[in-house]
């Protein structure tokens, strides 16, 4: 599977179409797609170094749920 930007992800979320593609969103939906990226800009990123995969993928879920991270979508996993 490609992967989207993740203001592109967030506009088809806003718009709740999730097939919708990035060229389109680009052409027809600018206006919220430069609202989202500046929000992604905004952001605040933090970075915790975990070696072992299995104890990545658990503390991945487990943050998630903790921070209620609303753009961690597991869907794909």
């Amino acid at each position: 599977p490609r992967t989207v930007p993740l203001p592109a992800w967030m506009v088809r979320r806003h718009l709740g179409q999730n097939d919708i593609t990035a060229k389109k969103i680009a052409e027809d939906h600018r206006p919220i797609f430069d609202q989202m990226q500046e929000r992604v800009r905004e952001m605040e990123v933090r970075v915790v170094e975990v070696e072992d995969c299995t104890i990545q993928a658990v503390f991945e879920i487990y943050s998630a749920l903790v921070l209620q991270t609303p753009f961690n979508d597991f869907c794909t996993h």
